[in-house]
């Protein structure tokens, strides 16, 4: 509840520019801090995480349901959550060094004993070990601090995917993967051109009707202030809500102050932003292209500085407005002006 209101908190407009923290939720954070201290001292959350520093991980899962691993990694998120982490990390090692060729970075969590790892494995058979854990640390956010491990399966399921021919298709266990956990986790980290590469190098290999399936899936409930839904299990996980907002303030912070004489600094401010949350930038963007008729032109130009994964997510946008099934226009009501607007995100796919 404090996490949610202090997101919440993010949308709202100071007239008056005061930028001090609201009294309500210093309070709730003092008393949040107040509440989690007893748990973060209690003598059996140190040998939890020394059984799993250990790699009794078979022994230790037992004693907690998924549920309660999932809100301990949402307290303690430095040091359960980032266990668990290393224990991804650690498990997806062997397949490092049969896919990708690279020993990995180590790390203080180690497996007991050797992990079984087939001789080829599927992508199947590398979430079956990795997607436990990662799935706990979900909601936490942990994998912000872990732009290492993200790389590294992002690697090993490229070189997987590498290896088909045709157009290659998931099973339902790994599409879920990719729809709760591979895909939204981009926003999580910082404008970083690098993890963006190194996502879409997975996602190029799927066909164009999976990978805007996923991004819709990635939209989900709605954007930025949307995400939070109506109720705790409704909505997306809070720190990929937290980089929505903050992804949509700086996004029209550079759409405000853009210009032909100053399109090449705010274009490459616009592309910072794409690198983690492109759907965020490109439906303002395409919010400002029904607005104005001059903004076509310039908005082609502030695309030169994006990478690949986001142009792809710019014609998922663009389809998905031209066909009226997502975005924030009500095309019923457009009436007169429903061509005009049509015409202009015409105009823009065509560059």
């Amino acid at each position: 509840m404090k996490e949610k209101k202090r997101v919440q908190a993010l949308t709202r407009i100071s007239l008056s520019g005061a930028t001090k923290e609201d009294p309500k939720l210093v309070e709730l954070k003092e008393r949040l801090q107040k509440a989690v201290l007893p748990i973060s001292s209690n003598p059996m959350i140190s040998i939890l995480l020394i059984l799993l520093h250990w790699g009794e991980w078979d022994y230790v899962k037992d004693l907690l349901s998924p549920l309660s691993w999932e809100h301990l990694c949402n307290l303690l998120p430095e040091r359960i959550g980032f266990a668990f982490c290393d224990m991804a990390q650690c498990l997806l090692k062997p397949a490092i060094q049969a896919k990708v060729g690279s020993p990995g970075l180590s790390q203080p969590w180690q497996a007991n004993g050797e992990t079984t790892m087939p001789k080829d494995p599927g992508i199947d058979d590398i979430l079956d070990l990795v997607s436990e854990p990662l799935f706990f640390v979900l909601n936490a956010g942990c994998m912000a601090a872990r732009p290492v491990l993200y790389c590294q399966l992002c690697r090993v399921l490229r070189s997987i995917l590498e290896k088909e021919e045709a157009e290659q298709t998931l099973s339902d266990k790994a599409y879920d993967f990719f729809k709760r956990f591979l895909v939204p986790t981009i926003s999580l980290f910082p404008s970083n051109p690098a993890i963006s590469t190194e996502l879409w190098a997975v996602l190029k290999h799927l066909p164009y009707a999976l990978r805007y399936r996923l991004y819709e899936d990635w939209k989900g409930i709605g954007l930025e202030r949307e995400g939070l839904g109506v109720s705790a299990s409704s909505g997306k996980p809070l720190p990929i809500v937290e980089s929505e907002i903050n992804a949509g303030k700086a996004a029209r912070y550079a759409l405000k102050r853009l210009s032909k004489d100053n399109i090449r600094d705010m274009s490459r401010q616009l592309a910072k932003v794409t690198h983690c949350c492109p759907l965020v930038v490109y439906g303002t963007i395409l919010n400002q292209i029904e607005s104005y008729d001059n903004m076509v032109e310039v908005m082609v130009e502030a695309q030169r500085f994006s990478n690949p994964l986001g142009l792809d997510v710019l014609g998922f946008c663009i389809f998905s407005r031209l066909s009226g099934t997502s975005g924030g226009v009500n095309r019923s009501r457009l009436k007169g002006m429903k061509n005009k607007n049509l015409g202009r995100e015409a105009e823009l796919l065509s560059y």
